[in-house]
């Protein structure tokens, strides 16, 4: 193998890992636009507790409502006996609201969990890349070095 091929052939290599960087790169940048989609997902996951709270709220005062509205009933007797089946009515509006809001909860808890272990494998692939990355460079250098010594030898 002649000196004009091996520095060919290092000048294809030192090509290849200078691409083999650059991906890298636009990899790395990538997980850092996909860790701040996932931030932002947080960030509106969190936006729903303060609606959920409001909810649970307005179906607490719902459920009292219908307490009261049954107790008057009683109150005024044969005469709110209608009025009575509204407020049982109200109740069971309010326990299904109550429900279906731990339902909501539930669905975003597990949506919390997801974002969470998204963002653990974000930071396990970052953590691959850098590896890659300190490999890479190590084998420039090394390449380099091997390349000065054959230049030195002619």
């Amino acid at each position: 193998m002649s000196l004009e091929t091996i520095n060919k052939n290092y000048q294809v290599i030192d090509e290849k890992i200078d691409a083999v960087n650059t991906s890298i790169r636009e990899l790395t940048g990538e997980f850092d636009k996909l860790r701040e989609k996932t931030a932002e997902a947080e960030r509106i996951v969190a936006q729903t507790d303060s609606i959920i709270k409001y909810i649970q709220n307005v179906a607490t005062q719902m459920t009292l409502l219908g307490f009261n509205a049954s107790i008057e009933a009683k109150h005024v007797g044969e005469a709110g006996a209608g009025f009575n089946v509204i407020a049982q009515e109200v109740r069971q509006l309010a326990e299904q609201t109550q429900n279906q809001t731990q339902n909501v909860e539930d669905v975003l808890g597990n949506v919390r969990t997801s974002i969470a272990n998204i963002e653990k494998e974000i930071a396990a692939a970052v953590e691959t890349l850098q590896t890659n990355i300190a490999t890479v460079k190590e084998l420039s250098e090394i390449i380099a070095v091997t390349s000065d010594e054959i230049k030195q030898l002619n």
